[in-house]
C-alpha cells in the first residue's frame, strides 16, 4: 500500500517538473511505469512550490483513501478543529452539509446510520444514504487519483465568499468543465500550525448541475 501512495505522490511531482531527473531515472529503470497523459492547471494562488508540492501529497493521499474506502487512514487527515464537511453536488453549505469528526470518519466502514448528505438541486430529494453506500454511489464513482487533469489554489481566488474561502483546495478532474461527462472530486484543506495540511470538505462535482 505504501509503495502504490509513493509511487502516486512521485507522479505528481513529476508532472510538476515535466521531464524532471527523478522520474526519468525511475522510468529508465523500470521503477515506474509511466503515467498516462496527466496535466495540471494553476488557479491563482500564492503557494510557494515547496507548499504546492505539499499540499499535492497530501490531497494524493486523502484521495486514495476515500477512493480504497480506507476510513481509518482517511481520518488521519481530518481537521482537528474543524472536521470534514461532505456534499454531494459542487457547493458545500456549511449550514446544511454534514460535518464529522476523525472519530466518526474512522467509524464509517460500521456505521449503518442513515445520513442526508445532501439534496438534488433538480428535486430537492434529500440524498439519505449510510457512509459507506455515499461513498460507493459518489465519492469512488472513478480512481480521481488517475483524473488526467489536476486544479489547486486557494478557494478566495475563485469565490471570495465561499464558507471556505481561507482554504486551499486541489481538484481531480476528468472532462472539460462544464461539459457532458465532466466529473472530480475537490478537496479542501487548512493549514494547520504545524504548516501542513488538514482536511476540511470534500466535494463531488459534475456535469449533473454545472
Amino acid at each position: 500500500m505504501k509503495r502504490v501512495r509513493q509511487s502516486a505522490v512521485l507522479v505528481l511531482v513529476g508532472v510538476l517538473l515535466g521531464a524532471g531527473a527523478l522520474l526519468a531515472i525511475l522510468y529508465g529503470t523500470g521503477a515506474l511505469a509511466p503515467p498516462e497523459s496527466q496535466t495540471t492547471m494553476l488557479m491563482k494562488t500564492d503557494l510557494t512550490e515547496t507548499d504546492d508540492l505539499a499540499l499535492l501529497e497530501t490531497a494524493t493521499h486523502v484521495a486514495q483513501d476515500v477512493y480504497e474506502r480506507d476510513f481509518a487512514g482517511l481520518s488521519a487527515y481530518v481537521s482537528a478543529s474543524r472536521g470534514v464537511v461532505f456534499a454531494a453536488y459542487s457547493r458545500a453549505n456549511l449550514e446544511k452539509s454534514l460535518t464529522f469528526s476523525a472519530g466518526q470518519v474512522s467509524a464509517f466502514a460500521d456505521d449503518a446510520s442513515l445520513y442526508v448528505w445532501d439534496v438534488v438541486p433538480a428535486t430537492g430529494e434529500p440524498v439519505e444514504r449510510t457512509a459507506s453506500a455515499f461513498f460507493e454511489e459518489f465519492l469512488c464513482v472513478r480512481d480521481f487519483c488517475k483524473a488526467p487533469t489536476l486544479v489547486r489554489g486557494r478557494v478566495s481566488a475563485v469565490d471570495s465568499q465561499d464558507p471556505f474561502a481561507s482554504d486551499v483546495f486541489v481538484e481531480f478532474q476528468y472532462g472539460a468543465v462544464a461539459q457532458e461527462g465532466w466529473t472530480c472530486l475537490r478537496l479542501v484543506f487548512e493549514t494547520t500550525d504545524s504548516d501542513t495540511y488538514a482536511l476540511t470538505a470534500i466535494i463531488r462535482c459534475d456535469d449533473r448541475i454545472e
